[in-house]
């Protein structure tokens, strides 16, 4: 990769070119692995540009910056991917319903958390036609409000966990 870069000098201009010589092999990588890798299903969904996040720096709060990302990472422990961890069937179902529990369905469908789920819809002036189409929707909670889908996720994974722990 270098020797395409003509490197006689270092320089301030050379290091710009090694820079972006990195960058943009790193970026194919990122593209490839997020298209190649099953693991992050959830992730495609929501990016498909390598650039840092305003989550990020937005969210103070340390708990509901690591649920954002884990959430669009395919990291939370909902039921999809603690089925991958024990090596059973990716199909693991909802344990109130008898959906996959996904992480769209954990926050957009699920109707066990309706009654949580609106009134942070409501909040956003989400209309009901709006909060039908859930992919749609997950991506818009996920990637345009953060704020609120954090305590909306930790809501509910407050509730699940009260409610899967009897």
């Amino acid at each position: 990769m270098f020797k395409d870069l003509n490197l006689t000098e270092i320089s301030d201009q050379n290091s710009a070119n090694v820079k972006n010589a990195l960058m943009k092999q790193y970026t194919a990588k990122w593209k490839n692995d997020i298209m190649t890798i099953p693991k992050l299903r959830t992730y495609r969904l929501l990016k498909s540009e390598f650039y840092s996040e305003e989550y990020i720096v937005k969210l103070k709060s340390r708990s509901k910056r690591s649920d954002i990302f884990k959430i669009r990472s395919g990291t939370l422990p909902i039921n999809i991917e603690t089925g991958r961890w024990k090596h059973l069937p990716v199909e693991q179902l909802c344990p109130f319903c008898p959906c996959v529990e996904t992480e769209t369905h954990l926050i957009c469908e699920c109707s066990h958390y309706g009654k949580i789920r609106s009134i942070t819809c409501d909040k956003l002036n989400i209309t009901a036609d709006d909060r039908l189409n859930y992919q749609a929707l997950f991506i818009k909670l996920v990637n345009e409000h953060t704020t609120e889908t954090a305590n909306l996720l930790q809501k509910i994974l407050k509730q699940r966990q009260s409610e899967t722990c009897k």
